[in-house]
């Protein structure tokens, strides 16, 4: 989905993961380790976990294409926590962090575009003791280099929690997003209802007596027993089962993932056949 969404104006994007051992070096250990995997090409980054509409990621590589920095910071103007950025009336970059000069112009929204040559920085920075993004951005506009705030106003989160993951699912299965035609999406305030067996060509499979509620996602390969209430706010990812005669609301299930029969499951998260709960309240 990422790879489709950064399908930017013709041009082929290429999406990787990059595993860095030994997180607990720092943020920019971090970055550098995976800059490795870059070629000498600008690029973009944003952590793994990171959940944001495709339009934040095309409007911070469209300006910086347009212009000559060497780093886009994509800023949340409305965000007070985080990291800060500050800068001027253009939107350069004038110090990160509390107490820097300039105005403020947002709070990190955890995506960056580069050129190549901010690697080399980073790398240099690093040998020298340098920590952490923040303190390398520090660095180099003391030097004069030109970076770039780029202000995002749509959804965007960085999932540290339980409860992030099942908001941002909520959030985005009530989104309209162009989905692949192999699976089933109920948008919400709608109902399907199963008088009868129903099997698709993408493998979905849904018994009778099922109610599905909208908003929720079915992707291809999964099977619903008869008797099954899904939804609202649900997403079943590829390779689902969901056991005859059982419930799910406000939920996660990552393929092959499986629901038993006869089971009440609200506010959870399930991969494979274990069954993470959340907090629940009265």
């Amino acid at each position: 989905m990422l790879q489709q969404s950064l399908t930017y104006e013709g041009d082929s994007v290429k999406i990787k993961n990059v595993l860095v051992p030994h997180y607990e070096r720092g943020p920019l250990k971090t970055f550098v380790t995976a800059s490795t995997e870059l070629r000498n090409e600008p690029f973009i980054v944003c952590p793994a976990d990171l959940i944001s509409m495709s339009i934040n990621f095309k409007k911070i590589i469209r300006s910086h294409l347009q212009d000559e920095a060497l780093l886009s910071l994509a800023v949340d103007p409305r965000l007070e926590i985080g990291t800060r950025v500050h800068g001027d009336e253009r939107g350069l970059v004038t110090g990160v962090g509390d107490g820097s000069e300039g105005r403020f112009l947002g709070s990190s929204a955890q995506i960056l575009v580069a050129e190549h040559q901010f690697v080399r920085s980073c790398l240099e920075l690093e040998k020298r003791g340098f920590t952490t993004l923040s303190e390398v951005i520090k660095e180099l506009v003391s030097k004069g280099r030109k970076i770039r705030a780029t202000p995002i106003a749509n959804y965007w989160r960085d999932i540290d929690t339980f409860q992030e993951l099942i908001d941002a699912n909520r959030h985005i299965l009530s989104s309209k997003l162009e989905l692949p035609s192999e699976c089933v999406s109920v948008p919400a305030g709608d109902t399907m209802e199963f008088g009868e067996d129903m099997t698709l060509s993408s493998g979905i499979k849904v018994h009778s007596g099922t109610r599905i509620i909208g908003p929720t996602l079915i992707m291809k390969e999964t099977t619903i027993a008869e008797n099954c209430i899904i939804g609202p706010n649900v997403s079943l990812s590829e390779g689902t089962t969901v056991g005859a005669s059982s419930s799910i609301e406000n939920a996660i299930v990552f393929g092959p993932g499986t629901a038993g029969e006869g089971m009440f499951l609200s506010n959870v998260i399930i991969f494979k056949d274990r069954i993470i709960q959340g907090e629940t309240t009265e």
